[in-house]
């Protein structure tokens, strides 16, 4: 996708910082929590037509990574993989999607009865407090029916992510595996930058789901909604506790035994 373009656009330290963090925190999050980011299309492209592009146009270094460890098809495959296991789980759409295609036809169906029973049921005088309550009703279930059904399809879906995130990454591990190599090639760039810009490693922290990565410490482990994170700081130069050169060492395999999903 990037292998042609080029700029002349050089951008400031800081912007092209803020460019990585984010690329690095999207492809990681990708790897660890693929179905948090499934049926999504337009969002991923979006993404990746404005901010991957730029990043990966003004740097022919990073533009060559990009392309060595063919992140596009990654990303395309781990969605993909991802896709297969939700809709063979009983998810075929999006949360906000399936919520609402549960949700319209019982309110409509409960309006339609509704409606019925106080314009075309005759009532008798000492009954007509039942109009009230039917009201009371309607209002109530306009209130608390989607919520309810949203509530049960965000369960679902938790319990489906606990229980079949494991068997994803089976089938994604070549793409992890490369996505890891040009994740830590963007940390060894970030911090090549640091140090030729005079830039305090103190400002600068990382916010990953995987704390493997060399070069980088890890300050905190945090949860959030069921989501485990990592707080990093930047090891300056000179300090390496892992392989600097990880990203440039590792052999690219072809996906052979995980191009399709299968239970």
């Amino acid at each position: 996708m990037y292998e042609d373009e080029r700029s002349d656009y050089k951008p400031e330290p800081v912007n092209l910082l803020q460019h990585e963090f984010s690329v690095m925190v999207f492809l990681d999050y990708l790897c660890e929590r693929p179905l948090d980011l499934i049926y999504q299309e337009k969002t991923i492209h979006q993404y990746q037509d404005r901010l991957l592009g730029e990043l990966v146009s003004v740097r022919p270094d990073i533009r060559d990574s990009w392309v060595d460890n063919r992140i596009d098809d990654g990303i395309a495959q781990i969605i993909t993989t991802a896709e297969q296991v939700a809709a063979d789980n009983g998810f075929s759409q999006s949360i906000r999607k399936q919520s609402m295609k549960i949700t319209l036809p019982l309110l409509i169906g409960f309006f339609a009865v509704s409606i019925f029973v106080m314009f075309f049921i005759q009532l008798p005088p000492d009954l007509y407090w039942l109009t009230y309550v039917i009201y009371t009703a309607m209002l109530l279930v306009i209130c608390f029916l989607p919520r309810v059904i949203n509530q049960r399809l965000v369960k679902r879906w938790m319990n489906l992510a606990t229980e079949k995130g494991p068997l994803i990454k089976t089938h994604i591990s070549g793409v992890v595996e490369r996505f890891h190599n040009f994740i830590q090639f963007l940390i060894n760039d970030i911090r090549q930058i640091l140090t030729d810009n005079d830039l305090d490693f103190d400002n600068y922290r990382l916010m990953l789901f995987n704390p493997s990565y060399g070069n980088v410490k890890v300050l905190q482990e945090e949860m959030r909604k069921g989501v485990k994170f990592y707080i990093m700081e930047f090891e300056p130069l000179g300090i390496s506790s892992k392989s600097e050169d990880v990203a440039e060492e590792s052999d690219y395999d072809e996906f052979e035994s995980h191009d399709n999903y299968s239970e």
